[in-house]
Parts: C-alpha cells; sequence; structure tokens
C-alpha cells in the first residue's frame, strides 16, 4: 500500500501548488504606475480624503506673511464745469429799433408771452409765442413787413422766424381793431405813423431765454421772462 499513499500524497502535492499558482497570477504587481492621461484631457481630481503634498516648511512663513494682491482703486475723474451761457444784450421797453424803411418798438412787457394751445386753425408744433409791436413804415410806398424783418432767439443761438399766416388768424380769432391793427400779411401804410401788429412765432416748449430781435442784431427784447403763459391775448397799443 505505501506506492498507492505516495501515489496519492504526491498528486494532492501537485493540486495545492497549482491552486496557489493560479491565485498569485490574478493579483498584479503591487504599485502599478497609473495609465498616463490623453492630451487635452481635464485632470481628475483627487479623491476626498487623498494624501496631499507636504507645504515646503521654508516657504511656509513667507506665504503666510505675503499679502493677496489688491487691485488699485479707480482714478476718479476731475469734475466738468458746467457750460456758461452768456446773457443776450437786452433792449429796454420802448426803445425804438429802426432798419432799413422800418422802425419798431416794444411798448410794453405784457405784449411778448407765450400762448398755449392753438390759434384758430393753427395748430403749432411746439408752442405759440406771441410779440404785439409797434410797427411805422418810413419807406415811399406801402410794403409788407419783409419775413425776416423779426426773429425771436432762444438761448442755444436758434432762430424761428415770424409766422404771417398765423398773424392773420390770430386777428382773425380776437378782432382787429382790439387786438391788433394789422397783420404781417397787410399792407403797412408808408405814413411813418405805429400800427399795431401782432408776431406769431412757433417754438419747442423747451426752448428759453427768448429774445425779439430785429434782422440779425445782438440785442433783443426779452420774451415772457416774468409772464405766465396763458390764452387770453395782449391788449391792443
Amino acid at each position: 500500500r505505501w506506492p498507492l499513499y505516495l501515489v496519492l500524497g504526491a498528486a494532492l502535492l501537485a493540486v495545492l501548488v497549482a491552486a496557489l499558482l493560479i491565485r498569485g497570477g490574478g493579483a498584479g504587481p503591487a504599485g502599478a504606475a497609473p495609465t498616463a492621461a490623453l492630451p487635452g484631457a481635464a485632470p481628475t481630481p483627487a479623491p476626498a480624503g487623498a494624501p496631499t503634498a507636504p507645504l515646503d516648511s521654508a516657504r511656509a512663513p513667507e506665504l503666510a506673511a505675503s499679502p493677496a494682491p489688491t487691485e488699485p482703486p479707480p482714478t476718479a475723474l476731475p469734475p466738468t464745469a458746467a457750460p456758461t451761457v452768456t446773457p443776450r444784450p437786452a433792449l429796454a421797453i420802448g426803445e425804438v429799433v429802426k432798419e432799413g424803411a422800418w422802425h419798431a418798438v416794444l411798448l410794453r412787457p405784457n405784449d411778448a408771452l407765450p400762448l398755449d394751445g392753438s390759434i384758430g386753425a393753427q395748430q403749432p408744433r411746439g408752442r405759440f409765442v406771441l410779440a404785439l409791436v409797434a410797427i411805422g413804415n418810413d419807406g415811399a410806398a406801402a410794403a409788407r413787413i419783409p419775413a425776416d424783418l423779426f426773429e425771436l432767439v432762444d438761448q442755444d443761438g436758434n432762430r424761428y422766424p415770424a409766422l404771417p399766416a398765423v398773424s392773420t388768424a390770430y386777428l382773425n380769432s380776437y378782432g382787429r381793431g382790439q387786438r391788433g391793427d394789422l397783420s404781417m400779411e397787410d399792407l403797412i401804410p408808408a405814413d411813418g405813423g405805429n400800427k399795431s401788429v401782432p408776431l406769431i412765432f412757433d417754438v419747442p416748449a423747451a426752448a428759453r431765454q427768448l429774445y425779439l430781435v430785429v434782422k440779425d442784431r445782438p440785442a433783443g427784447w426779452p420774451v415772457g421772462a416774468a409772464q405766465p403763459a396763458g390764452r387770453a391775448p395782449a391788449s391792443m397799443l
């Protein structure tokens, strides 16, 4: 029987050795290096709790003492001075202005003021401004008032012409001889006498510091400086 026992023992020993070899080959070498990341791939974050590289003890105080970089404060712009507006020279109420064959005068402050709303069928783009002036024709023949004889000038130097058709509409609405003698469309007789003529201008609602000027003269009569706007027409000259 001893030979049989030896054969069985050898077979059992061979089986054990084979099993150990198979088990040890599947574990792989310990501490294998990970596969390198592909070019352009985002780095994989380290798992939570993973150990980090120790901080260099020699640089630790330097890093702790270095303040965080700060952005310089923005440079404040110097304040811009408000533009100054040179006031236009004002003509005195009652001062006569002569231009060619014409003379004109504004006799009362209340005779130059802004108006609210329309005049008859005439609608303003901004608002109407009335200037009821005394005009005399010193020429040799009756003539209409030149369209460019009077203008309104605002604080920015914008100029607004008188509107002959609205001058006629004003007299038709409020009565000739009561709110004026003649319109800009009527012939002014060449007798040198003063005639009451309503001049109507259409100016933007935001226009301020208005002056009534004759031609391109630098001085003018202030319009509506202390007068509220209203629908009531000015009194007859």
